[in-house]
């Protein structure tokens, strides 16, 4: 009974083994394909979670208002923007209309 036993043993590591080397296979080709997918250089934020995360390229720059002639915008010692016209020295904090 014992050698009965130790075959069946030995039968039961032998698929076992087996199953975990294609479980092993899998993985590594699992990987594989992640390492393809990943772009280069892309930084992954800190708590993500998500591995190779890759941020969303930025949007288009917002549109500048076209002036009317002679305006132009300036900026205050305190950064806010406004607008003078050249000419007759008149200023708008708003985007002047023509």
């Amino acid at each position: 009974m014992v050698a009965g036993d130790r075959a069946k043993t030995e039968a039961l590591f032998l698929g076992t083994k087996s199953q975990v080397e294609a479980l092993e296979a899998q993985i590594a080709q699992k990987n594989q394909q992640i390492e393809e997918l990943k772009v280069p250089g892309a930084a992954v934020p800190s708590g993500s979670g998500v591995v190779g995360y890759v941020p969303p390229p930025p949007g288009p720059p917002p549109s500048q208002p076209q002036l009317p002639s002679g305006w132009k915008k300036a900026t205050t010692p305190e950064g806010k923007e406004y607008y003078y016209h050249e000419t007759t020295g008149e200023t708008s904090w708003s985007v002047p209309v023509s």
